[in-house]
Protein backbone atom coordinates (compact mmCIF):
# COMPACT_ATOMS: atom_id res chain seq x y z
CA UNK A 1 0.00 0.00 0.00
CA UNK A 2 2.74 2.45 0.89
CA UNK A 3 4.49 1.87 -2.45
CA UNK A 4 1.25 2.53 -4.34
CA UNK A 5 0.44 5.70 -2.36
CA UNK A 6 3.97 7.13 -2.63
CA UNK A 7 4.23 6.41 -6.37
CA UNK A 8 0.81 7.94 -7.04
CA UNK A 9 1.51 11.02 -4.92
CA UNK A 10 4.82 11.48 -6.74
CA UNK A 11 3.07 11.06 -10.09
CA UNK A 12 0.50 13.66 -9.07
CA UNK A 13 3.23 16.12 -8.04
CA UNK A 14 5.11 15.60 -11.31
CA UNK A 15 1.92 15.98 -13.35
CA UNK A 16 1.07 19.16 -11.47
CA UNK A 17 4.53 20.58 -12.23
CA UNK A 18 4.11 19.69 -15.91
CA UNK A 19 0.65 21.24 -16.00
CA UNK A 20 1.82 24.49 -14.39
CA UNK A 21 4.86 24.73 -16.68
CA UNK A 22 3.04 23.57 -19.83
CA UNK A 23 4.81 24.78 -22.95
CA UNK A 24 2.97 23.04 -25.76
CA UNK A 25 2.01 19.69 -27.18
CA UNK A 26 4.62 16.92 -27.25
CA UNK A 27 4.68 13.38 -28.57
CA UNK A 28 7.15 11.21 -26.69
CA UNK A 29 8.02 8.05 -28.67
CA UNK A 30 8.81 5.08 -26.42
CA UNK A 31 9.36 2.43 -29.09
CA UNK A 32 8.16 1.39 -32.55
CA UNK A 33 5.35 -1.05 -32.02
CA UNK A 34 3.11 -2.06 -34.92
CA UNK A 35 4.35 -1.33 -38.44
CA UNK A 36 2.45 -3.12 -41.22
CA UNK A 37 2.90 -1.94 -44.81
CA UNK A 38 1.41 -3.32 -48.01
CA UNK A 39 1.07 -2.08 -51.57
CA UNK A 40 -2.25 -0.32 -50.94
CA UNK A 41 -1.46 1.33 -47.61
CA UNK A 42 -0.17 0.82 -44.13
CA UNK A 43 -1.12 0.50 -40.48
CA UNK A 44 1.18 2.06 -37.91
CA UNK A 45 0.81 2.29 -34.16
CA UNK A 46 3.82 3.32 -32.15
CA UNK A 47 4.03 3.03 -28.39
CA UNK A 48 4.17 6.76 -27.71
CA UNK A 49 2.80 9.28 -25.22
CA UNK A 50 0.77 12.28 -26.32
CA UNK A 51 1.11 15.19 -23.91
CA UNK A 52 -1.03 18.28 -24.20
CA UNK A 53 -2.99 20.45 -21.76
CA UNK A 54 -6.06 18.18 -21.88
CA UNK A 55 -3.93 15.08 -21.25
CA UNK A 56 -2.26 16.76 -18.29
CA UNK A 57 -5.61 17.86 -16.88
CA UNK A 58 -6.94 14.29 -17.05
CA UNK A 59 -3.71 12.94 -15.56
CA UNK A 60 -4.22 15.31 -12.62
CA UNK A 61 -7.58 13.60 -12.07
CA UNK A 62 -6.19 10.08 -12.53
CA UNK A 63 -3.19 10.56 -10.24
CA UNK A 64 -4.86 12.89 -7.74
CA UNK A 65 -8.04 10.92 -7.22
CA UNK A 66 -6.05 7.68 -7.48
CA UNK A 67 -3.85 8.86 -4.62
CA UNK A 68 -6.86 9.74 -2.47
CA UNK A 69 -8.53 6.40 -3.22
CA UNK A 70 -5.34 4.53 -2.35
CA UNK A 71 -4.95 6.41 0.94
CA UNK A 72 -8.57 5.62 1.79
CA UNK A 73 -8.12 1.97 0.76
CA UNK A 74 -5.13 1.52 3.08
CA UNK A 75 -7.49 1.97 6.02
CA UNK A 76 -10.55 0.38 4.44
CA UNK A 77 -8.64 -2.81 3.59
CA UNK A 78 -6.75 -2.92 6.89
CA UNK A 79 -8.75 -5.95 8.02
CA UNK A 80 -7.22 -7.90 5.12
CA UNK A 81 -3.51 -7.28 5.79
CA UNK A 82 -1.53 -10.20 4.40
CA UNK A 83 -1.22 -11.74 0.95
CA UNK A 84 -4.60 -10.37 -0.09
CA UNK A 85 -3.63 -6.84 0.90
CA UNK A 86 -0.70 -6.80 -1.53
CA UNK A 87 -2.88 -8.38 -4.25
CA UNK A 88 -5.48 -5.64 -3.82
CA UNK A 89 -2.95 -2.84 -4.21
CA UNK A 90 -1.35 -4.58 -7.18
CA UNK A 91 -4.80 -4.47 -8.80
CA UNK A 92 -5.20 -0.78 -7.95
CA UNK A 93 -1.75 -0.05 -9.40
CA UNK A 94 -2.54 -1.93 -12.61
CA UNK A 95 -5.87 -0.10 -12.89
CA UNK A 96 -4.20 3.30 -12.58
CA UNK A 97 -1.36 2.35 -14.95
CA UNK A 98 -3.91 1.24 -17.54
CA UNK A 99 -5.92 4.43 -17.03
CA UNK A 100 -2.73 6.45 -17.58
CA UNK A 101 -2.06 4.49 -20.78
CA UNK A 102 -5.62 5.19 -21.91
CA UNK A 103 -5.27 8.93 -21.23
CA UNK A 104 -1.72 9.48 -22.53
CA UNK A 105 -1.68 7.17 -25.55
CA UNK A 106 -0.64 8.70 -28.85
CA UNK A 107 -3.07 6.66 -30.92
CA UNK A 108 -6.26 4.64 -30.77
CA UNK A 109 -4.47 1.31 -30.31
CA UNK A 110 -2.85 2.70 -27.14
CA UNK A 111 -6.30 3.85 -26.04
CA UNK A 112 -7.57 0.31 -26.68
CA UNK A 113 -4.68 -1.19 -24.73
CA UNK A 114 -5.50 1.10 -21.80
CA UNK A 115 -9.18 0.20 -22.10
CA UNK A 116 -8.32 -3.51 -21.95
CA UNK A 117 -6.09 -2.94 -18.92
CA UNK A 118 -8.81 -1.03 -17.11
CA UNK A 119 -11.27 -3.84 -17.89
CA UNK A 120 -8.85 -6.49 -16.62
CA UNK A 121 -8.09 -4.57 -13.43
CA UNK A 122 -11.81 -3.94 -12.86
CA UNK A 123 -12.48 -7.67 -13.15
CA UNK A 124 -9.60 -8.33 -10.75
CA UNK A 125 -10.76 -5.78 -8.17
CA UNK A 126 -14.47 -6.62 -8.39
CA UNK A 127 -13.65 -10.29 -7.81
CA UNK A 128 -11.16 -9.51 -5.04
CA UNK A 129 -13.15 -11.43 -2.44
CA UNK A 130 -13.17 -14.54 -4.62
CA UNK A 131 -14.47 -16.71 -1.75
CA UNK A 132 -17.81 -14.89 -1.97
CA UNK A 133 -20.10 -16.16 -4.74
CA UNK A 134 -21.60 -12.66 -5.16
CA UNK A 135 -18.16 -11.17 -5.86
CA UNK A 136 -17.39 -13.89 -8.41
CA UNK A 137 -20.74 -13.33 -10.13
CA UNK A 138 -20.21 -9.55 -10.21
CA UNK A 139 -16.71 -10.01 -11.67
CA UNK A 140 -18.05 -12.31 -14.39
CA UNK A 141 -20.79 -9.80 -15.23
CA UNK A 142 -18.24 -6.98 -15.47
CA UNK A 143 -16.03 -9.15 -17.67
CA UNK A 144 -18.87 -9.90 -20.10
CA UNK A 145 -20.05 -6.28 -20.26
CA UNK A 146 -16.46 -5.16 -20.91
CA UNK A 147 -16.16 -7.62 -23.82
CA UNK A 148 -19.21 -5.99 -25.42
CA UNK A 149 -17.59 -2.58 -25.01
CA UNK A 150 -14.31 -3.95 -26.39
CA UNK A 151 -16.02 -5.12 -29.55
CA UNK A 152 -17.69 -1.76 -30.07
CA UNK A 153 -14.42 0.11 -29.51
CA UNK A 154 -12.51 -2.22 -31.86
CA UNK A 155 -15.11 -1.69 -34.59
CA UNK A 156 -14.94 2.08 -34.08
CA UNK A 157 -11.14 2.06 -34.33
CA UNK A 158 -11.32 0.04 -37.54
CA UNK A 159 -13.90 2.43 -39.03
CA UNK A 160 -11.77 5.45 -38.10
CA UNK A 161 -8.72 3.85 -39.71
CA UNK A 162 -10.74 2.89 -42.81
CA UNK A 163 -12.11 6.43 -43.10
CA UNK A 164 -9.02 8.51 -42.30
CA UNK A 165 -6.19 6.07 -43.03
CA UNK A 166 -4.62 6.64 -39.62
CA UNK A 167 -5.21 5.98 -35.95
CA UNK A 168 -2.80 8.70 -34.75
CA UNK A 169 -4.59 11.54 -32.98
CA UNK A 170 -2.67 14.21 -34.91
CA UNK A 171 -3.49 12.53 -38.24
CA UNK A 172 -7.18 12.31 -37.39
CA UNK A 173 -7.27 15.96 -36.31
CA UNK A 174 -5.53 17.00 -39.53
CA UNK A 175 -7.99 14.97 -41.63
CA UNK A 176 -10.96 16.50 -39.80
CA UNK A 177 -9.63 20.02 -40.26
Amino acid sequence: AIVTVVCLATSFALTLMLYVGYEGKQVIPVFDWIQVHWSGGSFEADFALYIDSLTLLWMLFVTGIGTLISVYATEYMEHDVGKGYARFFAGVSIFLFAMSCLVMGDNLVMLYLGWEGVGFASYWLIGYFYQRPSAVAAAKKAFIVNRIGDLGLAIAIYLIWATFGTIQYDGIATALA
